[in-house]
């Protein structure tokens, strides 16, 4: 069963493959010993945060006329 803990966990490890843990946790605010633990699934990032990992993996398109 995939669980919101899995899912947070894996948002983050996608994060971690573009960003280093200090960029990332410089970007989200937090102190990096949290966000390594995010990613180990040790404890669960507030969803605020979640949301703001997949802004920066998936910002949004770009609807401008080309």
């Amino acid at each position: 069963m995939f669980t919101d803990r899995d899912f947070y966990r894996s948002v983050l490890a996608g994060a971690l493959e573009s960003f280093d843990i200090e960029k990332l946790a410089g970007l989200l605010n937090v102190p990096a010993p949290e966000v390594a633990r995010w990613a180990q699934g040790r404890a669960r990032p507030p969803a605020s945060v979640i949301l703001q990992v997949i802004d920066l993996m998936w910002p949004p398109a770009d609807t401008a006329p080309h």
